[in-house]
């Protein structure tokens, strides 16, 4: 059984982590970017993980060679609450709309692990620095009950995007670094949905595996105009996957039908703007940072399949969105300072009826806080940890969605997922050769 839903299927198991960490499907990546709610990543040099923000950011840094390592763990769980969702069938004597029944439980992203590695290279040369990043910057994973309300349109997404970057740095004046890097992404999505056998009046389970690799590329600069005042500009590619696997249905754990599927991927392009103030002979300063998204690429999501069947086609007219964050360090003593930080992330999607149960996406507020400390514990000299934390905020958003699976079922999913907060927990410790 073919169903337009498998448009989606690849693309929308990446986008689950709209209910984690920023728009769309985006991660933020690093430690301090989780304590700062992105209010001047890339800029202040406090992290060697600022070099996927701004590749520039390598020339911040003193010593030979930096190695950092951490991850982010989350815990998120969206209730949703029906307002008379219904399936609609047609079996040739016209539309009959019938309740759709099942549980309300909606997704659990709690204890969802992310890791992420940093280092930088002995200096190329007086001016020109180089660093490595692997990282996890898009994508999460949602489950939800298999007998729950929406289980024609998903039951489960993941998509696990590892961004490997290589980067260089180059002072060219005491107020002016360059950078740039060059990207090699590796992606893996997997979905999971319910799809009605009206004959035998039970369910399939279709599943969506593919992967693909593809490249892009990032450029920065940073410029200071003063001794205390940092700004920098910086620019991240889209990145073009084309994801090939295989759609699979089955009934009972037994395979019925297997044919092959090519879904398009596209990671979009980001400009990020940042400044870091940091006054002379003060234990304070303050950062600030705002990032548009190019979202407006997905106007639709589509998928073809191997065996010459129509391609299927889902409109999502997604718009560019804008994240903005402050943030204000306090230095306790030589080796320590807290962060404080509140931000602000736009949802791309912009009305209910395109909202999907994949993706309940939302406008968010965030409270951010960062604890750093060089040499904890007397470990070692040129160590670091680096804690971030901050919570999310979201509102109540409705949500009506309709699903047309093939031209006799639809699937209409009426109902608001609850006012809900988001836990971030983020970590890493560095050492400096």
């Amino acid at each position: 059984m073919k169903t337009s839903h498998h448009c989606k299927l690849l693309l929308l198991s990446s986008i689950v982590s709209s209910s984690a960490f920023a728009a769309g499907f985006q991660i933020n990546p690093t430690a301090s970017s989780v304590a700062r709610a992105m209010g001047g990543n890339g800029i202040i040099g406090e992290d060697i993980g600022d070099m996927f923000f701004n590749p520039a950011s390598l020339s911040l840094f003193s010593g030979e060679e930096v190695f950092q390592a951490g991850g982010t763990y989350l815990s998120v769980e969206n209730q949703f609450v029906d307002q008379g969702s219904f399936n609609t069938i047609n079996l040739g004597g016209g539309p009959v709309s019938l309740p759709l029944l099942g549980t309300n439980r909606a997704s659990d992203d709690s204890g969802v692990p992310i890791g992420l590695f940093y280092t930088r290279a002995a200096p190329w040369n007086e001016e020109v620095q180089l660093g490595l990043s692997i990282t996890s910057p898009w994508g999460l994973s949602t489950t939800y009950d298999p007998d729950w309300l929406g289980r024609y349109h998903t039951i489960s997404s993941e998509l696990m995007v590892v961004d490997i970057n290589l980067a260089a740095s180059w002072k060219v004046s005491d107020s002016l670094l360059l950078g740039a890097g060059i990207s090699g992404q590796i992606a893996d999505a997997t979905l999971e949905q319910a799809i009605p056998d009206v004959a035998s009046n039970s369910d399939l389970l279709a599943r969506i595996e593919g992967d693909d690799n593809a490249l892009g590329f990032n450029a920065g600069l940073i410029w200071s105009p003063t001794a205390e005042l940092k700004l920098g500009l910086s620019y991240r590619s889209k990145v073009s996957h084309d994801l090939e696997g295989d759609r699979t249905i089955s009934a009972q754990g037994m395979e019925i039908n297997k044919v092959g599927a090519l879904a398009p991927l596209t990671v979009p392009e980001s400009l990020h703007l940042s400044m870091h103030y940091s006054p002379a002979g003060q234990r304070w300063s303050v950062a600030a940072g705002i990032r548009q998204t190019n979202w407006s690429r997905f106007e639709e999501l589509r998928v073809n399949y191997a065996d010459g069947s129509s391609p299927t086609v889902s409109p999502q007219l997604w718009e560019d969105s804008y994240t903005s964050g402050l943030s204000f360090d306090y230095r306790l003593s030589s080796n320590s300072k807290v962060i404080g930080s509140i931000g602000y992330d736009e949802s791309p999607v912009p009305s209910a009826r395109l909202r999907s149960a994949q993706v309940p996406e939302f406008d968010r507020r965030v409270l951010g806080f960062g604890y750093e400390m060089e040499n904890p514990l007397d470990l070692c000299d040129g160590c670091k940890f680096y804690f971030g934390y901050h919570r999310v905020f979201a509102k109540e958003r409705d949500i009506a969605n309709t699903n047309e699976l093939n031209a006799a079922f639809s699937s209409t999913l009426n109902g608001y997922y609850e006012k809900s907060t988001v836990d971030v927990f983020s970590g890493h410790f560095s050492i400096t050769f």
